[in-house]
């Protein structure tokens, strides 16, 4: 019954599973890890349920590939003047953001491309979360910083003296990961968050080739 009901929402719903921005030059992604002492924390509680929930998922995948083809939730955002944008999740979930400074924003909201930075962050602690779940791992700590290299030179439109195109997205990120896993040997850990990057769909969305189509209404609101 569980798995009807979790088929009906893929198939009804086209749930979102991941978001994908359009691909960036130059992406290059080597996650540094960093090992820590543990911390006397309480174990997450959900961890049971993250394992349950893919079991279910992967369950259902397998018995059902279609399934697996979804269409993720959009995000749709909204000119409120200057730089400020609203976006809205169709379940009312609303992020404001503005230009930086140094464009002309006001300094208050976090901008576009920090939010791509905390997207990338927050897919990478989650799915190493599922992971180490899968594993029978209980991270006491899992952090994830990211960071990025841009040249304002795309941004702007403008070529470089030697007449080079650049592009206006990050040139290269950086993911630095923190982590501490009490009775797990750190090869073991190092291996598992690898391989929990190789499939986290924020950090495939850059490092693998995403088309994208642009559509266009002109026409009075």
């Amino acid at each position: 019954m569980l798995r009807r009901g979790l088929a009906a929402v893929l198939l009804q719903r086209r749930c979102c599973l991941s978001d994908r921005p359009a691909a960036r030059h130059g992406f290059a992604f080597a996650p540094r890890l960093r090992l820590r002492t543990p911390l006397r924390r309480r174990p997450s509680m959900s961890t049971q349920s993250i394992l349950a929930a893919q079991q279910r998922l992967e369950r259902l995948v397998r018995q059902r590939p279609g399934v697996a083809q979804v269409r993720d939730v959009p995000a749709t955002a909204l000119w409120e003047g200057g730089g400020k944008t609203q976006t809205r999740h169709p379940d009312g979930n609303l992020i404001h953001t503005d230009l930086p400074q140094e464009l002309g924003g006001d300094g208050e909201r976090v901008s576009p491309g920090w939010l791509l930075r905390a997207a990338l962050a927050s897919c990478a602690v989650t799915r190493i979360a599922m992971l180490a779940a899968e594993r029978g791992m209980q991270p006491q700590r899992l952090e994830a910083q990211v960071t990025s290299d841009t040249d304002l030179h795309g941004l702007l439109g403008l070529r470089r003296e030697d007449g080079q195109h650049i592009p206006a997205g990050p040139l290269a990120v950086h993911v630095q990961v923190s982590i501490s896993v009490p009775g797990a040997p750190d090869a073991e850990v190092r291996e598992m968050v690898e391989q929990a990057m190789r499939v986290s769909p924020m950090l495939s969305a850059l490092a693998e080739a995403v088309p994208v189509r642009l559509d266009i209404d002109s026409g009075t609101p």
